[in-house]
């Protein structure tokens, strides 16, 4: 595997260098600051970020990060989470067909128990998303940035992994809307509505989303001769934005969500059918508000975000075993930091506390079996983050977060008619560290090295069956980056390179029997890296590829040494390109596309060649032109229509990947 980590990384090298080659000017004629006239208006735009909790260009972040922007997602059609893990080098998730139980892993590392907190955990304007809710719809989102390795420290305990952070646009003085309709393959349509703009002038501003979208899906119920995935999804959501005077902006978001949509299947792969008389249905419901106040002291920005969350599942797959859920959050975060730009101090200081509760409910009528499990959670935490500019080049960051949460639950199992009733109350404590450096080699390129410390606090099996396998205890993990980060060839090139090594402790994870375990000792290792070049004013091409080495090492379970994590696989790449032209008289033109790669994955500790994910690459374009107010686009995802596994649980137990879809889409901007 060090042979293959070598060859990755050197790869990497090549490919960077001779971008840089490609790219330099073969001239003497340069503008001011070293460019040619005509190389002046070719370069690449910065792009800010809040990965740190405040504005700053992404290469100054001493994170391994990926960014997309609102004209990615439009252009390439990500319209979901689900889509950027797709499009992310060393991220992967288990699905299956629901995203109730959606897992998703960061280098090897995430949550592998179902219905507990999330080790990548969501966010949306600095709100947390239940696990539920991970792979929501991106509904008019600014931007999305995918943290890798430990963000506890700024983002809770959960983060251990890392973080998805999605920024959403804000209701403003200038007048928007779009209207926009489509159609696709397996009669799927879609559509949406936003509009945006002031209600009262300089005080207050609104936004309304609204959006539906319906569809048969792909696999075939043998038993009744329907399609056992179709799926029906509505959101709607509103903002408000008010600005009472220069230092007190106050923003409320209230939001909701119904699906109705597959559940899990028992079925022979690679075969896209199914063989079941029952409705193999999963019904999520989610209603969400936060409040956000923000005062300017001038000197000092004071926050407030309330939060408060709900989210309802009924599912149903074949066995049959039927799953209800209820997951409630009420969560309050006040944060105070500096706003002086011009300062080489900048600190950060918050309180956070929330309560949660979720109650599961597991019917196995085949054993026959029940699993009732009601948790409820406190979490208290207090965080600051203080950074420090040494010269003009360098600059050192230090924060830290200490974290109690406290949880009881009443669980109930029940087997052949016999009942056993357990109690859970446990409290755990976390601290949680991190220091970062960052060095400017030159005005654009940066080095950077962290060590972070990841907490993940213990929790209750929800497939207890006895006081022995009640208990899953704390997470722990501390992560090792050096990377850099810069822009060549006249701000026409940015690239970005990672290496890290992830020590973790009592990894939280799943035996084949879904009996809640611990790995005492487990390391993950590997690098990133990322590129990005303007060929043209018109051409964009980009590339992106993940190495990944993850072991056990140690184990009550000795079998399990030596072994890989579930859902790691060792190679994700990315490959794109985007041409867009001015066709003249108000008419634009582009063309996008990219090829995604994964390796072979283990989808279990075992790393049973039976249930084994096979190695695929998947093809994705979409072509469009906008005229004046009208925007006219055509996107195909898997277009070679490639079979793979989204999830497997045991050797029938699988969930197939999306198939071929084409969807046209016609939209009005106003």
């Amino acid at each position: 595997m060090l042979n293959c980590y070598k060859k990755t990384l050197l790869s990497s090298c090549i490919i960077c260098s001779a971008f840089v080659l490609i790219n330099v000017p073969r001239n003497g004629a340069f503008a001011e600051g070293g460019k040619t006239d005509e190389e002046s208006k070719i370069q690449l735009e910065p792009v800010y970020v809040t990965a740190q909790k405040r504005d700053e260009i992404e290469q100054e972040v001493p994170i391994s990060m990926e960014v997309f922007t609102a004209d990615e997602l439009e252009k390439q059609n990500l319209t979901s989470v689900f889509d950027i893990i797709q499009k992310t080098p060393n991220l992967s998730v288990r699905t299956g067909a629901n995203g109730g139980d959606s897992q998703i892993t960061i280098r090897g590392l995430g949550a592998q128990l179902p219905y507990v907190d999330s080790s990548v955990p969501v966010f949306v304007d600095g709100v947390a998303i239940p696990a539920s809710q991970a792979m929501m719809l991106l509904k008019n989102a600014d931007r999305v940035e995918v943290l890798r390795g430990p963000q506890s420290t700024l983002f809770g305990h959960n983060a251990i992994a890392g973080a998805i952070n999605i920024e959403t646009k804000l209701p403003s003085d200038e007048f928007e809307g779009q209207i926009q309709g489509g159609v696709g393959t397996r009669d799927h349509y879609q559509g949406d509505l936003y509009l945006s703009g002031p209600i009262m002038d300089k005080k207050l501003y609104g936004s309304l989303t609204m959006s539906g979208t319906t569809g048969d899906g792909f696999v075939k119920n043998l038993s009744n001769d329907k399609n056992a995935d179709k799926y029906d999804t509505k959101y709607m959501q509103g903002k408000l934005r008010a600005l009472p005077n220069d230092n007190l902006e106050l923003r409320l978001n209230l939001d909701l969500s119904d699906r109705n949509g597959p559940a899990r299947y028992w079925t022979d792969r690679p075969n896209y059918t199914v063989t079941s008389t029952d409705n193999l249905k999963e019904e999520t419901h989610s209603r969400g508000g936060s409040f956000d106040v923000i005062y300017d002291f001038d000197e000092a920005e004071l926050r407030s975000l309330t939060n408060m969350r709900q989210t309802k599942i009924d599912s149903l797959f074949a066995w049959p075993y039927k799953i209800d859920s209820k997951e409630e959050i009420y969560s309050q975060e006040i944060r105070l930091s500096s706003v002086d730009e011009d300062s080489p101090l900048s600190w950060l200081a918050a309180a956070y506390v929330s309560h949660e509760r979720n109650n599961v409910n597991q019917d196995i009528p085949a054993y026959p079996a029940i699993y009732d499990t009601d948790l409820k959670t406190q979490n208290y935490a207090m965080y600051g983050n203080l950074g420090y500019d040494v010269t003009d080049r360098w600059n050192i960051n230090v924060g830290t977060r200490f974290t109690r949460v406290d949880r009881k639950a009443d669980q109930l199992f029940s087997f052949g008619g016999t009942s056993t009733t357990l109690d859970y109350d446990e409290t755990f404590y976390g601290f949680t560290p991190k220091v970062s450096t960052t060095y400017a080699l030159t005005p654009s390129t940066n080095i950077y090295g962290s060590i972070a410390s990841g907490f993940k606090p213990g929790t209750v099996n929800f497939a207890a069956s006895n006081a022995s396998n009640q208990k899953v205890d704390s997470e722990k993990s501390i992560n090792y980056e050096i990377g850099a980060k810069g822009r060549l060839a006249n701000d026409r090139i940015s690239y970005g390179a990672a290496v890290f090594y992830t020590d973790f402790s009592n990894y939280q994870a799943y035996d084949t029997l879904l009996n809640a375990i611990n790995i005492k000792r487990a390391y993950s290792r590997g690098m990133e890296a990322n590129l990005s070049a303007l060929l043209t004013d018109e051409w964009q091409i980009g590339g992106s590829v993940g190495y990944l080495d993850t072991e056990i090492t140690k184990s009550k379970d000795q079998s399990y040494e030596g072994n890989n994590f579930a859902i790691s696989p060792e190679l994700t790449a990315r490959i794109s390109t985007t041409y867009e032209k001015d066709l003249g008289q108000d008419l634009t033109g582009y063309i996008t596309a990219d090829i995604t790669y994964q390796s072979e994955t283990d989808y279990n500790l075992a790393n049973d060649d039976k249930i084994e994910g096979d190695a695929y690459a998947l093809l994705n374009a979409s072509i469009g032109i906008d005229y004046q107010n009208l925007s006219l686009a055509l996107h195909g995802k898997n277009l070679t229509d490639k079979k793979y596994a989204a999830e497997i649980s045991t050797e029938k137990f699988w969930t197939p990947g999306a198939r071929r879809s084409v969807l046209a889409t016609l939209a009005v901007k106003f």
